[in-house]
């Protein structure tokens, strides 16, 4: 399942909404990279643009869309 996430966020394709009530346990740190990639779809918004609002290098902005990377909670709140 993770696989087919990370798939989906690298080519910034929809997906459908996971849940716990859906029946597709999704971790916790994975539903909150899920739900900023939501946003910043919804915004409009790429990597690049948060690359440069936030003043990150282009591997940090990459990481908070990895499901694979532990990022810190504080960086995906500055993303936010």
């Amino acid at each position: 399942m993770l696989q087919a996430i990370a798939a989906r966020m690298n080519g910034f394709q929809e997906f459908p909404y996971l849940s716990v009530n859906h029946g597709s346990a999704v971790p916790l740190a994975l539903s909150i990279k899920l739900q900023l990639y939501r946003e910043l779809t919804a915004a409009g918004m790429t990597r690049a643009n948060l690359q440069q609002v936030a003043g990150w290098p282009k591997t940090k902005a990459d990481r908070m869309f990895d499901p694979n990377h532990e990022s810190k909670l504080a960086q995906v709140e500055t993303a936010f």
